[in-house]
């Protein structure tokens, strides 16, 4: 929510930013669909795939090849050597990607007779290369004949192999090294993980191979455990070692396809990610994240089917959304969701754009189809033509939600999916989002100085560290809420004897976000609840502990709980995403009024109604939602900060703490063309004194000659506030100190009196010296 600008080119760097689109790479914006380019086509008919593809505004092609091991892919890679050459002549704006897993392979038709085995005299890459395959904590390997899952036929045989073979390792990275040197924009990575899920392996922790135990002693000077216990330290590190080989593999082949195209994107799908299988799988998506470009996180959507349209449902997915967005960071976050319907389509597609995650269009089961066509073109064509607002967007929010992985690696594994910690995580999650409270979930404990009020939902495994840097946060006026358990475990799993935290952490040992969310039961389309609550007693209960808080907004809303609101900020763009849930269970939901009040001084606003037309509105506005919308304002009268380079310190101290506190900041150079339109600005504050390199030529105006020899004085910190300094209305808040290091001091000290001035000049007063 910063802009450092000279103020005189805030417009046209305003403008340049709406024409380019930002710095969004085509992963940023993508828009992906499959669209299949087989090896048998003319030119003329490749050519006219990729025209129709491009015609429905899809940004990004999925397409697929054989597995080199099972047929000799040379004449494909030549095909799409010369797709990928015509796409980027022809269409710049599409890029073309190729699905690959490294660690699955599936051979056809190698057991006609259903036996479990392979037919006499066929191959299989188990008869071939058994040595490659994953091998569980009962010995077996990991290779599976029959439909254990809908991509495997009757008569296939599937295997999984161990990243860890360096002989299958290297041939992969040679594979790697082929697809990204015909010149492709990226290979998409299909969930790779240690199996532990198919038939009768569910605790079978793979992989127990050779390779892995050599490599696991060398590693940690330990034998890899034979029995699960999660009191047992070898156990523990075992069970991160198997997530960080993982990642090591991804890395390997990440570098890999950039040695020979710098410009080749990897993209790593997993599944679900935030609950207990991916410990299991050892797919953690917080360790791929870093050796990837971009993670697509294939998820289990309301959408998937009509039995599960359901306001719950989609609550709980645009939380899983924002936790994708919050692990993505500066990455994009693609979603492998599916629909059944026309309806579902358009739902997956608003909730997952709200959030700003990217939407990947299919139909139930596959990665390659789509519900609706025509519907497919002008969910695209609006993506497009908005990217901007859903993309080019920080999210504002002044609550952080902590997702500790610690947690879920290791505690509540006896509780399949939806332990303790996830079903905390996501029912507060979902009582924010119910409730019209924007927040963040945050992965660290680092920079928690931006947020207001912090909450630990459940979040029982902590170090010291982590507990150390909550005390200092809540010592120096924030808020934090811990819930359940947090805490009362050590970073390994490891009960303490007591609390760790400092006394004013607001410690709530109900699980109020698992009640919550055991109530409502959100569900899949393999399972519904017999009987649901509505939540209401425990959001009640939660909201009554937020309530003394007072967490500040930056505007009121009146319209039901089914009416998600959140706010984003594109430079001096504020923009509002809706989504409607009302009634959804028919699959498309009840239009709702939705009144909405900025408390940002805001003008052009407008209203854009998905896949519809745009109309102006004022502020406030009472406006008519059907499913999504967009709500724009241009922010008029920001605090501007007026800071030189050495006290710009002081100026980013103060701006984390005035947008936290619900503030919209603009810091600006003190360059002397822009001094008139800084005089225009209704609020201000300016760093330093009327001495100050640059700042200096409008405190020595607004100073008198008495309160310039305070400043003078060794060591003196002076807040002076003046009302209707240079226009009616005006407040100027000028703080300075006779050192720059004074400044910095004082900015630190009085910071929360800095911000009730700005909310009360006439009221307030400290060592303040007024015109």
């Amino acid at each position: 929510m910063k802009k450092i600008v000279c103020l005189a080119l805030v417009g046209l760097l305003t403008l340049s930013l709406f024409a380019s689109g930002g710095k969004n790479s085509w992963m940023n914006t993508a828009r992906i669909a499959g669209g299949v380019l087989w090896t048998d086509m003319t030119d003329e008919e490749m050519k006219e795939t990729v025209y129709e593809i491009h015609e429905r505004g899809q940004s990004v092609i999925l397409t697929w090849v054989p597995h080199p091991l099972l047929e000799d892919w040379s004449s494909h890679l030549e095909f799409l050597r010369k797709a990928s050459h015509y796409i980027h002549e022809t269409y710049p704006d599409l890029a073309l990607i190729i699905y690959q897993g490294p660690l699955e392979i599936v051979t056809p038709h190698v057991d006609s007779n259903r036996d479990g085995k392979v037919d006499s005299g066929k191959h299989s890459i188990y008869t071939d290369h058994p040595e490659w395959l994953q091998v569980g904590m009962d010995g077996r390997k990991a290779v599976f004949y029959g439909d254990y899952a809908f991509w495997i036929g009757e008569t296939d045989e599937d295997v999984w192999l161990c990243p860890s073979d360096p002989e299958y390792r290297e041939l992969v990275k040679s594979h790697f090294y082929e697809l990204a040197q015909i010149g492709i924009d990226g290979i998409w990575i299909d969930i790779p993980k240690f199996q532990c899920d198919f038939g009768d392996w569910n605790s079978n922790w793979a992989c127990h191979c050779e390779d892995c135990q050599k490599k696991f002693k060398e590693d940690t000077g330990l034998e890899i455990p034979k029995t699960i216990d999660w009191d047992a330290k070898p156990w523990k590190t075992w069970v991160l070692w198997r997530q960080q080989v993982i990642a090591n593999f991804i890395k390997e082949l990440n570098d890999t396809a950039k040695s020979v195209n710098p410009d080749c994107k990897i993209i790593v799908e997993h599944w679900h990610g935030i609950d207990v299988e991916s410990v299991r799988e050892a797919w953690s998506p917080i360790l791929l994240r870093e050796v990837t470009d971009c993670l697509a996180h294939e998820y289990p959507a309301a959408s998937y089917h009509p039995s599960t349209y359901d306001y719950y449902n989609y609550l709980r997915d645009v939380a899983s959304y924002l936790f994708y967005r919050g692990l993505g960071r500066e990455h994009p976050s693609w979603i492998l969701a599916y629909s059944s319907e026309k309806k579902g389509q358009k739902m997956l597609a608003a909730s997952v754009i709200t959030a700003g995650c990217n939407f990947y269009d299919t139909d139930v089961p596959d990665m390659d189809g789509t519900v609706n066509l025509t519907q497919q073109k002008e969910i695209f064509h609006w993506i497009k033509g908005y990217s901007l607002y859903y993309y080019d967007a920080e999210p504002w929010g002044n609550t952080g939600v902590y997702y500790s992985k610690a947690t879920m690696d290791f505690l509540y594994h006896e509780q399949w999916g939806e332990g303790d910690f996830y079903c905390e995580f996501m029912g507060v999650s979902m009582m924010l989002l119910s409730s019209h409270i924007p927040y963040k979930v945050i992965f660290s404990l680092d920079d928690l100085d931006e947020f207001h009020t912090v909450i630990l939902p459940n979040t029982a495994c902590m170090s010291e560290e982590e507990i150390g840097k909550v005390n200092q946060f809540v010592t120096k006026g924030g808020n934090v809420i811990a819930t359940g358990e947090a805490g009362l475990y050590d970073e390994w799993g490891y009960s303490r004897s007591q609390s760790l935290f400092h006394h004013n952490v607001i410690s709530i040992p109900d699980s109020v976000g698992a009640n919550y969310y055991r109530d409502v039961q959100p569900y899949y389309p393999w399972w519904a609840p017999e009987e649901r609550g509505d939540g209401e007693e425990f959001k009640s209960h939660f909201l009554a502990i937020l309530e003394p808080l007072k967490i500040p907004g930056i505007y009121e809303v009146d319209t039901p709980k089914e009416v998600i609101v959140l706010p984003f900020v594109n430079e001096n763009t504020l923009i509002l995403r809706i989504l409607n849930l009302s009634e959804i269970a028919e699959g498309e939901p009840r239009t709702q009024k939705v009144t909405l009040t900025i408390l940002w001084s805001v003008t052009n606003g407008r209203l854009y109604h998905f896949l519809s037309s745009s109309v102006p509105i004022e502020n406030p506005a009472t406006v008519d939602v059907h499913d999504h919308a967009l709500l724009t304002f241009n922010v008029s009268e920001p605090v501007t900060i007026v800071s030189n380079s050495y006290d710009r310190p002081a100026a980013d101290l103060l701006t984390t703490f005035l947008e936290k506190n619900g503030f919209f900041v603009d810091i600006s150079s003190s360059c002397h063309s822009c001094m008139e339109q800084i005089r225009g600005r209704t609020q201000l504050v300016i760093l330093g004194g009327h001495k100050a390199l640059g700042t200096g030529e409008l405190v020595d105006i607004l100073l008198t000659e008495e309160e310039k020899e305070l400043l003078e004085q060794k060591g003196a910190q002076y807040i002076f506030v003046k009302v209707d300094a240079f226009s009616e209305g005006q407040i100027v808040i000028i703080v300075a100190g006779n050192e720059r290091e004074d400044t910095y001091g004082l900015v630190e000290k009085r910071v929360f009196e800095i911000v009730q001035t700005l909310v009360r000049p006439e009221a307030y007063y400290l060592r303040f010296m007024r015109i």
